[in-house]
């Protein structure tokens, strides 16, 4: 899952991988997209229930992809020599799938 980190300078770190600056100093709310991508292998087992034996399974490659939206909203901060910070105030539900 993806982590948006709003520094008092003004900057983003998602999941931590650099930084992007993002210019928004007419507006008190930005909307930022996220993209997030899940891949592995699926696996599936069945048992016979009296004898606990594995009697079928199988394995798949898959890759998912969701996409969501977070809203920030500005907010004074005297601490801050921009006079504001930015903060998440909400986050969607991921849209999408395999």
């Amino acid at each position: 899952m993806d982590a948006i980190i709003c520094d008092l300078d003004g900057t983003l770190a998602i999941n931590g991988h650099g930084r992007d600056w993002f210019d928004c100093t007419d507006c008190d709310v930005a909307i930022a997209t996220i993209t997030e991508t899940h891949s592995g292998t699926f696996y599936a087992k069945a048992y016979n229930k009296e004898t606990k034996e594995e009697i079928d399974s199988f394995e798949k490659a898959f890759s998912e992809t969701f996409v969501k939206q977070a809203r920030l909203e500005k907010r004074d901060n005297a601490e801050n020599p921009e006079g504001y910070v930015w903060g998440i105030t909400a986050v969607s539900i991921g849209i999408g799938g395999s």
